[in-house]
């Protein structure tokens, strides 16, 4: 994985603290979306439940693998004519559930547009790497029209994902499927936490003193000077509010503690490298 192409810090993730994450449930509508999210939270399963309008979400707080976490379950409306209304919420998701209907073959087929609706309007940097979950849903129907061996082939073809087969009528892999997507989240922020810790830079290191980046460092005023320029890149790249304060109240980590930097500061740091290359100098090590 590129480090500084996926980069997402999240000061949760390394000081064992309970995570919040954002799930997308996505799919054609009538595949059963909102039926798996009420099942899911609320143990409840309606058979007149009204297609979803625009979006809705529930939270769930629960324990996978000895971490704790806060999911914040999304549910979207399915047909083209909410379309506007539903993508401005795919931002600032950690994991999205690709959701069709073992009995709709079209729902099946038209998963590769779900896929490319939420990579674009959710901006991911990454889609190689982004935790996408597939659920073929309503296997209590009698009559299949997408088998078993189908949906896996496509899932390993577009991006080896992990796939399940749910059903939100009979309880039938619910709590699995939102469990794996967690899992799918963890497993990334791990990655991301390794390649964090592998670019941090000892600032008291003498070697430092020549070097490109020593060069660029120096041309940093407080608060921006002693940040790794690693940071300063990913900062400069996102450019946003959103981004500096994804960071939380205890600001960016690195291996030995915490940068004394506020989010404010962060965000100073980022518009001041901004068309300074002498800042990105290559790092050495």
């Amino acid at each position: 994985m590129d480090c500084l192409g996926t980069l997402s810090l999240r000061p949760a993730a390394m000081s064992g603290k309970s995570l919040l994450l954002k799930v997308i449930l996505l799919g054609d509508g009538g595949v059963g979306k909102s039926s798996l999210m009420n099942r899911y939270v609320t143990n409840k399963f309606d058979s007149q439940a009204f297609h979803t309008i625009g979006v809705e979400f529930l939270n769930r707080d629960l324990e996978v693998d000895g971490r704790f976490v806060t999911l914040q379950i999304w549910d979207t409306a399915g047909q083209e004519r909410f379309k506007s209304l539903r993508t401005p919420f795919y931002r600032g998701a950690d994991c999205c559930l690709l959701t069709f209907s073992v009995d709709d073959r079209q729902s099946f087929e038209n998963l590769s547009n779900w896929q490319k609706e939420f990579i674009y309007y959710a901006d991911v940097k990454d889609p190689e790497h982004f935790p996408f979950v597939v659920l073929g849903n309503k296997i209590d129907k009698l009559e299949r029209q997408v088998s078993t061996e189908e949906a896996r082939a496509w899932c390993m073809e577009n991006g080896n994902y992990p796939y399940l087969e749910t059903s939100a009528k009979d309880d039938t892999n619910v709590t699995v499927a939102f469990e794996e997507a967690v899992r799918q989240v963890l497993a990334v922020e791990e990655q991301l936490e390794h390649c964090m810790l592998g670019h941090t830079i000892d600032l008291n290191s003498s070697s430092k003193s020549g070097s490109s980046w020593a060069q660029g460092q120096n041309r940093l005023k407080p608060p921006c000077a002693g940040l790794p320029c690693w940071l300063l890149r990913e900062l400069s790249a996102e450019g946003s509010v959103d981004f500096v304060m994804s960071w939380g109240e205890d600001g960016p980590l690195d291996s030995k503690g915490v940068f004394p930097k506020e989010s404010n500061e962060l965000l100073l740091c980022a518009t001041d490298a901004v068309g300074d290359p002498s800042v990105f100098g290559e790092e050495e090590g």
